[in-house]
């Protein structure tokens, strides 16, 4: 079990690494009493509006693998937005919430022909215009009508297709689900 002094050490490592990508994150890392293991919890204004899973790839993406498999694998993660709470993360979606809806709501989409109002609204360099987040995507699907819990579902659905923001909606899911749900 690390001890106080190696908690202090992948503190100090998570926060050279987090830094300059997220400044002012906040790290925590020590023994959970609740989970008997290594506890990381993550802080930053970034995280707010964002789902757990895209947190999480934030984070996963500006650490080494080495790192991370040495060091932090089996620990218990929490990515929070300021005032959120341990408890208010272990209640929030996440896409495997959506697996049973996705067939339904996929096909919704492509019959409101989401991705061509994407493509419209992300224009011709979808990666120059992605700001990261979803921002675009909720605004074409609030476009559609597309609203409230069904748009968060929507997003957890791309997630689930292994598209983290808008530039990936495009490039991942739009032709997961059309392959997947598109006229046969």
């Amino acid at each position: 079990m690390p001890t106080a002094k190696d908690f202090q050490a992948i503190r100090k490592k998570l926060l050279d690494l987090l830094e300059p990508a997220l400044p002012g994150i906040e790290v925590d890392v020590g023994l959970s009493d609740r989970w008997k293991r290594m506890c990381l919890t993550f802080r930053h204004k970034s995280f707010g509006g964002l789902f757990l899973e895209q947190r999480f790839r934030m984070i996963m993406q500006r650490l080494p693998e080495d790192y991370y498999e040495q060091k932090l694998r089996g620990a218990v993660w929490f990515e929070l937005a300021p005032g959120e709470t341990i408890e208010d993360a272990l209640g929030a979606p996440r896409s495997g919430d959506v697996e049973k809806a996705e067939p339904k709501l996929a096909r919704k989409l492509l019959k409101l022909g989401f991705f061509s109002a994407m493509q419209d609204a992300a224009g011709e360099s979808p990666i120059e215009t992605c700001s990261g987040d979803f921002m675009i995507a909720r605004k074409v699907l609030s476009g559609l009508g597309v609203v409230d819990d069904e748009q968060r579902d929507a997003c957890l659905v791309f997630i689930r297709q292994g598209a983290y923001c808008d530039c990936e909606v495009l490039l991942t899911a739009q032709e997961a689900l059309t392959t997947a749900y598109g006229k046969k």
